[in-house]
């Protein structure tokens, strides 16, 4: 769904002076695509105006939805790629990018996380062809002979 037609449905939904069952449901969903987010209910029905109202926020502040992301940390997870950083992560603002590289540097953390592709822990095709490249040592030391 592209951000012009999310605006347009969600200035339609905040037309509606009562939100219908397929309206609800149209919030849920759009509530996923817009903030990468799952929906959550309550007891009343201005959740769903909230929602609305908090899509329309985000899109007006960054004038895109939000980026999905093939990683996710658990629950109360706050991370720091390096310490004394002034940098911290969550799920909120977390990237692929950001993941794959405190993944790289600090491997053993992965507990940390609830979510890594599997694509995450495949054989980098660069590395793997220069360990085949690598001369041996027989060669080395005939040459220097």
């Amino acid at each position: 769904m592209k951000v012009v037609d999310a605006i347009q449905k969600l200035e339609e939904l905040r037309g509606c002076k009562v939100l219908s069952a397929s309206n609800m449901q149209d919030v849920e969903q759009l509530y996923k695509e817009v903030l990468d987010k799952e929906f959550v209910k309550t007891s009343c029905r201005d959740c769903y105006n909230d929602a609305i109202i908090e899509m329309m926020l985000y899109i007006k502040k960054y004038e895109k939805m939000k980026e999905k992301c093939n990683y996710a940390l658990k629950n109360g997870v706050l991370l720091q790629l390096k310490f004394g950083s002034d940098e911290f992560y969550t799920n909120a603002n977390l990237t692929d990018e950001v993941a794959r590289k405190y993944l790289t540097d600090h491997p053993d953390d992965a507990n940390l996380f609830s979510k890594i592709p599997e694509d995450h822990y495949a054989p980098n095709p660069k590395t793997r062809m220069a360990e085949q490249v690598k001369p041996s040592e027989e060669i080395i030391t005939e040459e220097k002979q």
